[in-house]
């Protein structure tokens, strides 16, 4: 009998304890959710702006922001267009609100090659950073160009050996 009560009694602490993991896993879940949208709100989103004249020309992703493969393009800066929201991450690569991250296709380091959203990955070619000139270069030392005649930039963004081009510049 004693032995049945004390059987008894665990049951009925294992049951409780069942129902308060059952009761955590949500709060944890609403937890988790909070934390990620606290993370989202502490990067530091910008757009980058050609810096030639007064067109207001904009890196864009010519598509969804999550879109594989999508062209960069320069486009009218839209401050609330996600598609030209950037945010360097620890790894030094330019994410989309999407988590693409710009890259260059094909031979990465041959002047002259498009610009696009790829898995974010830890090649060079996507790793870049703000110089002293404004130029967004990588670590393959090429730059992010706005392809076309200087100071009348089309709509093409290429990677090109890094020089005093205007459309290097980004402010």
């Amino acid at each position: 009998m004693k032995h049945k009560a004390c059987l008894t009694a665990l049951l009925g602490l294992f049951a409780t304890g069942a129902l308060a993991v059952d009761l955590n896993t949500d709060a944890l879940k609403a937890m988790q959710q909070e934390g990620l949208d606290i993370v989202e709100q502490a990067k530091s989103w910008q757009s980058f702006e050609l810096d030639v004249g007064e067109g207001g020309q904009c890196l864009q992703i010519a598509g969804p922001p999550n879109k594989v493969g999508a062209n960069i393009v320069l486009r009218n800066c839209n401050k609330n267009a996600k598609n030209q929201q950037w945010t360097f991450d620890e790894d030094s690569r330019l994410v989309s609100h999407g988590d693409t991250c710009i890259g260059v296709a094909g031979n990465a380091g041959k002047p002259g090659a498009n610009v696009v959203t790829q898995e974010c990955s830890g090649q060079n070619h996507q790793k870049w950073r703000l110089d002293a000139q404004n130029r967004l270069h990588n670590e393959l030392k090429k730059c992010l160009q706005a392809a076309g005649k200087p100071g009348e930039p089309s709509g093409n963004v290429i990677s090109q050996n890094c020089g005093g081009s205007p459309n290097q510049v980004w402010k």
